[in-house]
């Protein structure tokens, strides 16, 4: 999309407590006809508010920093290019500054980005000061300033973390509620893209965020935030000791967009001597074997095939590196479930599959054969 072809913006119109915006028919209509664009292809939308989450401990600061890099000096992340420099605003609520030095300066030695004048004009890391008031709706303002000052619309607001931003109950939805539309009024007044970092719930033996495998209801708190986010990324890690070097690796699940591809991804290796990621082809990850609790029921004699075999043989087909709860869920995928009562019934089939590795009343194999 061109200059001349974006939509026009609404009128700021100062009211008694801010600024709303006044839209005519021909603008909101210009709105509506645009599509999504992407800030970083395949992983952040354009002047939209989003999260980026995972279990604890997985890497996540450390691949959001290596994007906000990116996005600052111009330069291709995890494989993917760069249009051009951009602002970034990093408010770092958790880790103290020397540890975020120490991340970047990693970062600017491996990319040969010592002395880069991009870097210099567009990074700014924030972290808090003595008696500094960490909730976004009270930093909302400078923030709006500082993107201001850069002087050009656009840009990118990383947050970690999301749950340090607001007060009161965080499985309740109203303490966020500000926080989001703040988030969504950085995006349409200054075409800002905002990512909260943020966790996943703790993981029990039937939930583990694991493999690549994701589910919303993972994710920490009100489950009004997935509601309010117009993407969301996931990690998770994969192994801990992969390859000749015993190196970590992890899997970045990629949010989808109008009904995009699902469960789409890319698989992750880190560099044990910096800590940073780098992207690993899908034919270089090591291949996973199924445990037994995947190990299909053998079928009697002139009895249909139920439907937990037949995802069973999806998913010992599914390319070599996939873990099993990925396997799973790209059987789903291979299945062409766009009837939601069929999705229901194979959903029914893989909690099965899951917890038992066994149908054995027929009753059971007749509902979800369907």
């Amino acid at each position: 999309m061109t200059t001349s072809d974006r939509p026009h913006p609404p009128r700021d119109v100062l009211g008694p407590h801010g600024i709303v915006q006044e839209w005519s028919r021909t603008q909101l209509l210009q709105a509506s006809e645009g599509q999504p664009e992407w800030l970083l292809p395949g992983l952040l939308l354009r002047a939209q508010p989003g999260m980026f989450v995972s279990p604890p401990a997985v890497g996540k600061t450390t691949v959001m920093t290596q994007i906000a890099v990116a996005l600052a000096t111009g330069t291709p992340v995890l494989g993917i290019e760069v249009e051009h420099p951009i602002p970034v605003v990093f408010v770092e609520l958790e880790d103290p500054p020397h540890v975020m030095s120490s991340r970047i300066e990693a970062i600017l030695a491996k990319e040969g980005l010592d002395g880069n004048d991009d870097m210099d004009a567009n990074f700014r890391l924030w972290t808090p000061g003595l008696g500094c008031d960490r909730r976004f709706t009270m930093l909302f303002p400078a923030i709006v300033e500082r993107f201001k000052e850069f002087g050009r619309p656009g840009g990118l607001l990383v947050v970690d973390t999301f749950h340090a931003t607001f007060d009161g109950d965080e499985n309740a939805a109203d303490p966020s509620r500000m926080l989001w539309a703040c988030a969504l009024d950085l995006g349409i007044s200054l075409g800002v893209t905002t990512a909260f970092i943020h966790h996943l719930k703790k993981a029990d033996e039937k939930s583990a965020p694991r493999s690549g495998a994701f589910n919303l209801d993972w994710i920490r708190g009100s489950s009004s935030n997935a509601g309010s986010a117009r993407f969301i990324m996931h990690m998770a890690t994969t192994a801990r000791n992969a390859g000749s070097a015993g190196q970590k690796r992890a899997r970045l699940g990629l949010p989808m967009v109008n009904g995009g591809a699902p469960c789409p991804y890319m698989d992750l290796e880190q560099d044990q001597a910096t800590g940073l990621w780098t992207r690993v082809e899908a034919d270089q990850v090591d291949s996973a074997p199924l445990p037994q609790r995947f190990k299909p029921t053998p079928r009697p004699s002139g009895e249909f095939l139920p439907l937990r075999d037949r995802l069973f043989q999806l998913i010992s087909k599914h390319p070599a590196g996939s873990s099993p709860l990925t396997r799973v869920d790209m059987a789903l995928t291979m299945l062409g479930t766009a009837d939601s009562q069929a999705q229901g019934k194979i959903r029914a089939a893989l909690r099965d599959l899951r917890d038992k590795g066994r149908v054995d009343e027929q009753d059971q194999v007749a509902k979800v054969e369907g």
